[in-house]
């Protein structure tokens, strides 16, 4: 188990071509020596300036790591930003931090730490464009940390002015202009001033630039081509985007999870020169105006309305039931189809613990669900009963949450969003609730996924998230099968080879039943699966 940078970086150099699992990793208990260390700043500084593109000369630090494990230098004899503690500083000043849009703009940070916390709460979809106080900060920040995987995935830039800033977007057309500057507690305030003005004036500037883009991407008239907009990012059970990229073969994929391809200015650009447009639940937006047909591969139950000025438009329903919400939504018939997840072939090993596989979202309540006293009421009481009695759902979600009000006493209200309440709220906390009934069972199983570090009483079962679509297949394999805890009748899991266990809808007795069984249990092949054909018949 690696625990700090210098460890991390040390296991990358004594396994540099493979990947590392829980079941063959290395614990490495070292204390870099002032030359271990300063030799592997230099590697990094290395690699960090060949990654930019720069030359700058090697700063004159002492490298060591920090009280907390992170690396960092002295200057001195004093700790770089006055702080031995650098990284579990950086993480208390970002905390309570929501930052919204897809890149943002870091003013003079003090410490490379600082950056590397603020792109890991930006997630592998957002960008990081930072504005150093001088080169020589720079410098401290390439030799701290190494930045390649995110500066090689166009997560990460550096300018330190106008022209630098310039720079990055004319390289990277598709990269959203930051809809926020920061700056962190601990700044230079001089600094700050010194810089913001022409931050402030050089990304409006860039705004009402790609304004302009947007506005100016008119329709071709020559159309060619297929245009698939599609998310690339791995996420278990929503891996949407990279089925549909799939299905479309041999057409151009914007990755619209990178955020260098997400601007809104580049997607219109890219749509207006295709022939057909196809994505994964991203219905045509604003911008989109050209007449050719835009087709969404929809997984998930809200229907957009039809659009009568774009006829040619077409959805695709991983759920055949959602036909009717789709016709009533103003869809033509001809312009819809069935188009279930396709096969996902998965082998597992029969008489192993079974998996459950969920990244669990946070329950606390939105805020503008908090704004109705009651709407609030009916989310808090859900929120504290399905994880104690996931039985109480019965058979029917949408049944139980438009009783619930009555439950608690409350008056009907109107426009309660129920398909919200079923995805946000009722599906995550009866999956909590069906682990806990499963651990009180004594059924041998794991858990794998983000956000269950709160959920105390599974500890022993938690095995961390999956990053990686491989990490995801050998989970499978290493299981005796899955439990499926799902409430979309489409929900992915069930195209899958694997055996599983449903539990919504069943009674306590038929789940255990069925895990005594599991490798018996049929498994059927997936109806009208997406596929390339499908798409086909809808480009008219």
């Amino acid at each position: 188990m690696v625990t700090d940078d210098y460890t991390k970086e040390l296991a990358r150099r004594l396994c540099p071509h493979g990947r590392t699992s829980d079941k063959d990793h290395v614990t490495l208990t070292l204390t870099p020596s002032l030359s271990d260390a300063a030799a592997l700043a230099a590697d990094r500084f290395a690699r960090n300036c060949r990654a930019l593109g720069i030359s700058l000369p090697m700063p004159a630090l002492d490298f060591c790591l920090g009280r907390d494990g992170s690396a960092t230098a002295k200057r001195d004899g004093r700790f770089l930003a006055g702080c031995s503690v650098p990284r579990r500083a950086a993480e208390v000043m970002v905390r309570k931090e929501s930052w919204k849009g897809r890149s943002l703009c870091l003013l003079v940070p003090t410490h490379a730490q600082q950056i590397a916390v603020v792109l890991d709460r930006l997630g592998p979809t957002r960008a990081l464009i930072v504005v150093p106080s001088s080169p020589a900060d720079l410098a401290d920040f390439l030799a701290c940390i190494d930045f390649t995987a995110a500066l090689d995935a166009g997560r990460l830039f550096f300018a330190e002015d106008e022209a630098a800033v310039d720079r990055v977007f004319a390289a990277h057309p598709g990269l959203p202009v930051p809809a926020q500057m920061v700056r962190l507690p601990d700044v230079d305030t001089a600094e700050v001033a010194r810089v913001t003005p022409w931050v402030q004036a050089t990304l409006s500037r860039l705004t009402i630039d790609q304004g302009r883009r947007v506005s100016a991407a008119k329709p071709s008239a020559t159309p060619a081509g297929w245009c698939v907009l599609a998310g690339r990012q791995f996420r278990p059970w929503a891996d949407a985007g990279d089925t549909l990229a799939a299905a479309c073969d041999q057409s151009e994929t914007i990755d619209t999870d990178r955020a260098t391809t997400a601007s809104e200015a580049f997607l219109a650009e890219r749509a207006a020169a295709a022939a057909v447009v196809v994505t994964a639940d991203r219905p045509r937006p604003k911008w989109a105006t050209s007449a050719s047909p835009w087709i969404t591969w929809l997984t998930k139950s809200t229907v957009p309305p039809f659009n009568a000025a774009y006829p040619r438009d077409a959805l695709l329903l991983t759920d055949g039931s959602w036909m009717a919400a789709a016709r009533n939504a103003g869809w033509p018939a001809n312009r819809l189809a069935v188009a279930g997840w396709p096969a996902l072939a998965l082998t597992h090993t029969p008489g192993a613990p079974l998996a459950l596989i969920y990244d669990l979202p946070s329950l606390a309540v939105p805020e503008d669900i908090a704004e109705s006293s009651g709407r609030q009421l009916v989310w808090e009481a859900i929120q504290d009963e399905l994880p104690r009695d996931p039985f109480a759902v019965g058979e029917d979600a949408a049944k139980y949450i438009r009783r619930a009000p009555a439950r608690l006493g409350l008056e009907a209200m109107e426009d309660f969003p129920v398909d919200r309440y079923i995805e946000s709220l009722v599906g995550p906390a009866y999956v909590i609730g069906i682990a806990k009934w499963l651990a009180a069972q004594g059924v041998a199983f794991t858990i794998h996924g983000r956000g269950w570090e709160k959920e105390t009483a599974l500890a022993d079962r938690l095995r961390g998230p999956l990053a990686s679509r491989e990490a995801f297949s050998d989970v499978v394999a290493a299981s005796g099968g899955l439990i499926d805890p799902f409430l979309p009748a489409a929900h992915p899991l069930r195209s899958t080879t694997a055996p599983r266990v449903a539990t919504f809808g069943s009674t306590p007795q038929r789940i255990l039943q069925d895990i005594k069984t599991i490798d018996r249990l049929p498994i059927a092949p997936p109806t009208s699966p997406l596929s390339r054909t499908i798409i086909e018949s809808l480009v008219r």
